[in-house]
């Protein structure tokens, strides 16, 4: 499933707060505060959810990411990989394109898709309210 979103907003306000959003789920899922840097040369740790109605153990690996350019996560559960990428592309001084991509190893169900859509353009909003808001807080 792949979407594009126009994001009123810099291209560093809108790479940063992925990145931010990005290691407080990291800190959320292991318990390790981390820092930017610390993701520099890629991150990997475990985190359980549940599936099913069973524990899963999974790994998630951040690969290296590309400042200003792209964030990379793919998660290995015991059955099927997911791979999210963005991609951020500055369109001017207050607007970017960012491209998110998710890929399932195992569904294709368009309905989820759908879904999918739906939630990130949600989440996308969220981000870019956030992201007004803390510019007049300033």
């Amino acid at each position: 499933m792949k979407i594009t979103y126009r994001m009123k907003a810099s291209l560093t306000d809108a790479y940063n707060t992925i990145l931010d959003s990005t290691i407080a789920e990291v800190g959320l899922y292991s318990g390790k505060k981390i820092t930017a840097e610390a993701l520099a040369n890629g991150y990997k740790y475990h985190r359980r959810v549940k599936e099913k109605g069973r524990d899963v153990d999974v790994v998630v690996h951040i690969r290296k990411p590309q400042p200003y350019k792209n964030i990379n996560i793919m998660s290995a559960y015991p059955d099927q990989n997911y791979e999210l990428n963005y991609s951020f592309e500055a369109l001017d001084d207050k607007h970017t394109l960012i491209t998110y991509e998710q890929i399932n190893s195992r569904n294709k169900d368009k309905k989820a898709g759908l879904l999918f859509t739906w939630g990130m353009r949600r989440r996308f909003k969220q981000m870019e309210k956030y992201i007004i808001r803390a510019k007049k807080e300033l």
